[in-house]
């Protein structure tokens, strides 16, 4: 929301569809019908001759031409150096019948304003929509108060000590000049439901492991360019194009072939997590979203 009190957001207009999904139905869909094993934990990575070997903590392991890091910005698969650390507020909760209007009305999807607390950091302050009820009547919420903060990651961090009543008082005081459409989502909180995450961001460069050992996203993003799983997919979609033209499974032809993958993984993926920090740290709001550009919109009226 701009200081006219219009809404900018991106707006669909046919030429490129986009989905916002719910991640756990989509993951679910994704593992239909595959074999897969939860719980695991990789704890060693070893390339051998052709092949190459995963150790687990559970003791157990596994052997195969090719290992795919898929484990997110902690991955063993890659060594990650740099970041830029944040702290979050989020919490979750069911709204229905006039506060459930309310919110589809400022965002049919998910909505973010930037504002600048009493102690002058600048918040980003994202609402996202879960997933709503099978009547349409309620649906799952969830917020996320979100600023730059180098102690994050600190195991003695000051809000380590706090309860849900003293992290949802500062979200109240953070969030104290925001208008009440907005404001009312951190009102509304259970304290049960409120609880704080640290996150490092965007590595500054990464070394990879072997040859045998290829990573998918390397590139850790602020979440505030809509951008991360859209490049996610983009590398399981190149890998996956990649390893099915694949002559055959030896060490050489994985190597050459790899070398086109990576370097255009690395470059798209670089430049969005750049522009997703940058997005992070301006205290304006993007001007893109979905690499689309925003727009103003007018009042919505919404209709259970």
């Amino acid at each position: 929301m701009d200081k006219r009190g219009y809404r900018d957001d991106y707006r669909e207009d046919g030429n490129v569809e986009v989905i916002r999904a719910n991640r756990h139905r989509l993951r679910d869909w994704l593992l239909h019908n595959l074999p897969v094993q939860n719980g695991k934990q990789a704890v060693q990575v070893e390339e051998n001759d052709d092949k190459v070997s995963v150790r687990f903590r559970d003791g157990t392991s596994a052997t195969g031409d090719l290992l795919v890091g898929a484990d997110g910005v902690k991955s063993i698969e890659m060594m990650l150096t740099g970041y830029d650390p944040i702290s979050i507020f989020t919490s979750n909760l069911r709204l229905e019948g006039e506060e459930m209007v309310e919110q589809l009305a400022l965002g049919h999807s998910a909505y973010m304003v930037v504002l600048q607390g009493p102690d002058g950091v600048y918040y980003r302050y994202f609402v996202g929509l879960d997933k709503v009820a099978p009547d349409g009547k309620s649906a799952d919420y969830y917020f996320h108060l979100a600023w730059p903060d180098e102690d994050a990651p600190r195991d003695d961090h000051w809000t380590h000590s706090m309860t849900a009543e003293e992290i949802r008082n500062f979200a109240l005081q953070a969030t104290q000049n925001l208008p009440p459409q907005f404001r009312c989502m951190v009102e509304r909180a259970k304290l049960e439901d409120i609880k704080h995450v640290s996150v490092d961001w965007t590595p500054k460069f990464i070394v990879l492991r072997g040859v045998l050992t290829q990573p998918l996203c390397i590139d850790a993003m602020t979440p505030f360019l809509a951008q991360g799983a859209v490049h996610a997919i983009k590398d399981a979609l190149s890998l996956g194009k990649t390893l099915t033209a694949l002559p055959d499974s030896s060490r050489s032809t994985i190597s050459s072939s790899m070398e086109l993958y990576q370097e255009e993984m690395l470059t798209r993926g670089r430049a969005a997590a750049e522009q997703s920090k940058l997005a992070f740290k301006d205290p304006s709001l993007p001007k893109t979203m979905f690499a689309r550009q925003v727009v103003s919109l007018t009042e919505d009226r919404i209709t259970l």
